[in-house]
């Protein structure tokens, strides 16, 4: 395990992929279009019409020939505070959702940056635990040897044996840490 391999650096990529992100992106999206449709309220409306019309066949002596009519119907809206309620208040919410979501990539950093944190201190602990497996792995066989050549007695050596295993489940758990750790980033 290399600690380079662990970290990966987040960009704003990332953080626009989580889904609450995504879910605030598209609130903005709608907001700044209601506000674009408060201010469309404000415009005049102007309407045109073009109506043609024939007659045909024998009847009423009251027939005329083609009638072409063109009409325009322009309106303009008197009272404005309809559309400028709305714009305030698609307003006020899109400033909100910007506060939001500020906050939320804040607290996605400060997230990021504990994992990391944690992610070190495992790597370290499994460091430590390797070299811990090591150092009891010498003293196992230089007990051993020891308990060979009739200097020592199977009480050390069974303490040895002990202190390794204990290293190698100190080492485990560090290791499950890590990739606990590494899974959540």
């Amino acid at each position: 395990i290399t600690m380079d391999d662990a970290v990966t650096p987040v960009d704003d990529q990332w953080m626009m992929a989580r889904p609450e992100t995504k879910t605030i992106t598209a609130k903005l999206n709608q907001l700044e279009n209601t506000a674009k449709q408060g201010k469309n309220i404000r415009l005049p409306k102007a309407d045109l019409m073009l109506e043609h019309a024939n007659d045909y066949g024998s009847g009423d002596f009251s027939r005329e020939d083609a009638e072409t009519i063109v009409k325009l119907n322009i309106s303009v809206p008197l009272q404005q505070r309809k559309a400028d309620g709305a714009i305030a208040a698609a307003k006020a919410k899109i400033r909100q959702l910007q506060h939001k979501n500020t906050q939320m990539r804040d607290e996605f950093r400060v997230q990021l940056r504990n994992l990391t944190i944690t992610l070190e201190t495992a790597y370290n602990y499994i460091t430590l635990a390797q070299q811990e497996i090591t150092l009891a792995q010498k003293m196992q066989d230089a007990e051993r040897i020891r308990v060979d050549n009739g200097d020592s007695d199977y009480f050390l050596l069974v303490l040895r044996d002990e202190n390794l295993a204990k290293a190698k489940i100190k080492y485990i758990a560090a290791y499950a840490l890590y990739q606990q750790t590494h899974a959540r980033i």
